[in-house]
Formats: C-alpha cells, sequence, structure tokens
C-alpha cells in the first residue's frame, strides 16, 4: 500500500476527553481535498474512538444527524454503532461498525462488488466505502458514499396487498439474479444473503439515476450497506478470497482492508 493512502494521526474522543491515535487507510486518495470529503472523515476519526453518539450534540454544525435504530441495535448489543449524516449537500455518509468483522467484510464486499459490476457494465453499483479509520482496539468507522435516489422500499412501501410489492419482488430478484451472475451464486448468496427476505426487503437497495456517456438518462440500481453477522464471518471470508483469486487487481484491495483491522 503507498504511504500516501495511509494516516496516522492522534484524535481525541469527547467522551474520555483523552488523545487516541489512530490510522485512516483512504481507497481513494483523490478526495483527500474534497471538503465534504475532510468534514466526514473528521467526524469519521472522532466516531472510531466514540462508543457514544451524543458527542454529536457538541461537535455538530447544525446540519448533522445521528442515524440509529436504538430498538434494533439493543436488541443486537450494538448500540456502540451508529451513521452520521453530516448534511444533505454532502455525499457521503460516516459509519461506525459493531466489530471489526463487520468493518472488514462489508469493506470488501461492497468495494470488490462495486469493481466487478463496473466492469461487467451493469446496472447495479455499489456505495463503496471510501475510508476505514481505527485505532487498532475499537471497532473501525468508515467513510461510505451516499446512495443516490431512495430505497425501494421507501419509493413503494411493503403492503403484500399492492401490486408495487410483487414489482419490487420481481426487482430483487433481477438483481440478486445479477449478481449471482457476476460474481457467481455461492459468493453472491454468502456475501447478499438477505436483501429479500422480510424484514430487508427493499430496504438496502437504491433506485436513482444517472446520466450516461451518450447523455441519456438511465435508472441505476445502487446495493447501500451490507446485512452482516458473525455467523458468516468465515464463509464471507472464503467467498471474498474467492472473487480476489479470480480478479487479481482486487488482492490488493483484499491486503489494504486487512492491513487496518
Amino acid at each position: 500500500m503507498k504511504s500516501e493512502h495511509i494516516r496516522q494521526y492522534p484524535v481525541k474522543s469527547p467522551m474520555d476527553q483523552e488523545n487516541h491515535q489512530v490510522t485512516a487507510v483512504l481507497f481513494r486518495p483523490e478526495l483527500a481535498d474534497d471538503e465534504g470529503f475532510q468534514r466526514t472523515l473528521e467526524l469519521t476519526a472522532i466516531a472510531s474512538v466514540s462508543r457514544n453518539p451524543d458527542w454529536m450534540q457538541y461537535h455538530g454544525r447544525g446540519k448533522e444527524k445521528v442515524i440509529q435504530n436504538k430498538i434494533a441495535a439493543a436488541r443486537l448489543g450494538a448500540l456502540h454503532a451508529y451513521v452520521i449524516d453530516p448534511g444533505p449537500d454532502i455525499p457521503y455518509l460516516s459509519k461506525r461498525h459493531r466489530d471489526k468483522d463487520e468493518a472488514q467484510i462489508q469493506t470488501l464486499t461492497l468495494n470488490m462488488l462495486g469493481e466487478e459490476l463496473e466492469q461487467d457494465n451493469s446496472d447495479i453499483t455499489t456505495s463503496s466505502v471510501l475510508a476505514l479509520v481505527g485505532d487498532g482496539y475499537s471497532p473501525p468507522a468508515a467513510v461510505v458514499e451516499r446512495a443516490p435516489g431512495r430505497s425501494l422500499r421507501e419509493q413503494y412501501g411493503m403492503d403484500k396487498d399492492s401490486r408495487n410489492y410483487y414489482a419490487i419482488m420481481d426487482e430483487l430478484n433481477r438483481i440478486q439474479r445479477e449478481i449471482d451472475r457476476v460474481i457467481g451464486r455461492f459468493a453472491s448468496r454468502v456475501l447478499i444473503n438477505d436483501m429479500r427476505r422480510e424484514y430487508n426487503e427493499g430496504a438496502n437497495i437504491f433506485s436513482g439515476v444517472k446520466v450516461t456517456e451518450n447523455k441519456e438518462y438511465a435508472e441505476i440500481f445502487t446495493l447501500f450497506d451490507q446485512p452482516f453477522t458473525g455467523f458468516t464471518a468465515g464463509l464471507c471470508r472464503t467467498a471474498l478470497l474467492d472473487m480476489a483469486r479470480r480478479r487479481r487487481g482486487l488482492r490488493g484491495m483484499l491486503d489494504m482492508a486487512s492491513e487496518l483491522v
């Protein structure tokens, strides 16, 4: 990994008022001068050493908000995991992970799958993880691309008596088959494992519009986040290693994420 991809610096946690030495790994170093990216990276560094999101009350600028389903987080024992939205005009989000396994596997899944889909000229993409920050002890936090558009669930709802519901399920089935084709059924079903399950139907698939090279408008579907459970960590790593072996260029990404966590 090139040295310019790695930054090490102290960050004071608002929770314990102590300085923590963190390491930031930038997967897209060309964004380093982008003001929105800099602000999100700043919030991500603080989040990486702050278990409780209440610190945002004192370090926000008025536009930020914390996103956390406290009931679900409590059920999973993950009240220390949360997302920070730095503002509607910034195309990035900050996510504090549940643990190191989740940080590594989600980063690799979203970034490697995104590259595979792009090379295949698919109408499906992913919200890439642009940076990971951690102190080596606490769960790392990440800078993640904001997904364009709105989720399928938000657009159409999940009323099973509605024609929209069956249209969404058909679309989710198509997306799953497309990912099956691009990375193989085993990797697809292990890494993207609950796209169509009742509690998650359409919640993490966003639909938006992009401008093509021919200056035409085309609909694009973005996988935002990746549902993860620690029970499948071993299978996930096997699937990711298989993807990296098939595409030699992806191996470097595997090494970059592994270095931090």
